[in-house]
C-alpha cells in the first residue's frame, strides 16, 4: 500500500488489509488478486485509418472537425486526432451498431499528450442511441458506457449514464496505451488497460436490456495538445476474464504497473 492509501496488486492470491483511527476503531477488508485471462471472442470490427476517414464507417462531430493521419500509429497502422479544443470537444460515431449477446469489448489504442490544460480528455464510448445536436455537437445522455481520462484535473471516470459516475485515480498515460471498456453478460463493466485489469465492477451494473445494440464513440477535448486514438477493435464477447475463481461481488481495482 501507498502512503496516499493506494493498494497495488503485485502477484495472484488474497491479502487482508486493516485500517485502524488511533486504536478507537478499526476494519478490515480481504482482497483477493486472481489472474486475467485472455480469450478470442468473435472480433467484430476492426479500423487501422490506413484508408484515411472512411465515412461509411465513421460520423464525425464537433468543432473543430476531426481529421485522420493514414500512418506514424501503433501496429503499423494510422491515427484519429480529435482535434477539440472546447467545452464540447469533437470525435466520431460509429455508423454501425455492434449487438451484446455474451458481452461486448471495445479496444483502442491512444496516445494522451495531457499537459495539464484545461479541456484535455480521452473518451471511448459504447452509446444506445447516439445523437447529434443542430450544431453537430455530441452530449453525454441517459444510457451512455463511457471511460474518460482527463487531464485537468487528473482523474479517470466511468460513465454509466448521466450523472452515475465512478471516479478513480489516473493511470499513467504517456505514450501510446491499450485501452478496454467491457461489458459482461452479467451486467460488469470493466477497464483493461495495457491487458491489466484497472477496475471491475459489481454484477448488475450496467442494466442491458434484451436485443441492445451499442455505438462506438471516441470523443475527446485536446487544446493545446494532440490526443491521438489508435488501432479500433470491437469483440464480440469479454476478451478479458478473471481465471482462477468466480468474479468476486465486490469492485476492484488495480492500477496498472
Amino acid at each position: 500500500m501507498t502512503d496516499s492509501g493506494l493498494v497495488r496488486i503485485l502477484g495472484e492470491g488474497p491479502v487482508t488489509v486493516t485500517a485502524s483511527v488511533a486504536g478507537w476503531r478499526a476494519a478490515s477488508l480481504t482482497l483477493t488478486s486472481l489472474p486475467l485471462e485472455e480469450a478470442d471472442p468473435l472480433l467484430l470490427f476492426e479500423e487501422s485509418w490506413n484508408e484515411g476517414f472512411r465515412g461509411e464507417e465513421w460520423i464525425p462531430y464537433g468543432t473543430p472537425q476531426p481529421y485522420v493521419e493514414e500512418r506514424g500509429g501503433p501496429e503499423g497502422g494510422g491515427y484519429f486526432v480529435n482535434n477539440g479544443d472546447g467545452s464540447y470537444g469533437s470525435g466520431a460515431l460509429s455508423a454501425r451498431s455492434f449487438p451484446f449477446v455474451e458481452g461486448l469489448t471495445v479496444e483502442v489504442w491512444g496516445d494522451l499528450a495531457f499537459d495539464g490544460g484545461l479541456f484535455q480528455d480521452f473518451s471511448l464510448g459504447l452509446d444506445g442511441t447516439p445523437t447529434l445536436d443542430p450544431h453537430g455537437e455530441r452530449h453525454l445522455r441517459a444510457g451512455d458506457l463511457r471511460l474518460v481520462i482527463d487531464g485537468n484535473p487528473p482523474v479517470t471516470g466511468v460513465f454509466w449514464g448521466n450523472p452515475t459516475v465512478e471516479v478513480l485515480p489516473l493511470p499513467r498515460v504517456e505514450g501510446w496505451r491499450r485501452y478496454a471498456l467491457q461489458l459482461g453478460p452479467e451486467g460488469t463493466v470493466s477497464i483493461v488497460i495495457d491487458r491489466e485489469l484497472y477496475w471491475r465492477s459489481a454484477p448488475q451494473a450496467a442494466l442491458i436490456p434484451e436485443g441492445a445494440e451499442f455505438f462506438v464513440d471516441l470523443g475527446s477535448r485536446s487544446l493545446g495538445t494532440e490526443v491521438k486514438h489508435g488501432v479500433v477493435r470491437v469483440y464480440g464477447g469479454e476478451k478479458y476474464r478473471q481465471g482462477g475463481g468466480e468474479p468476486s461481488a465486490n469492485p476492484e481495482m488495480k492500477p496498472p504497473g
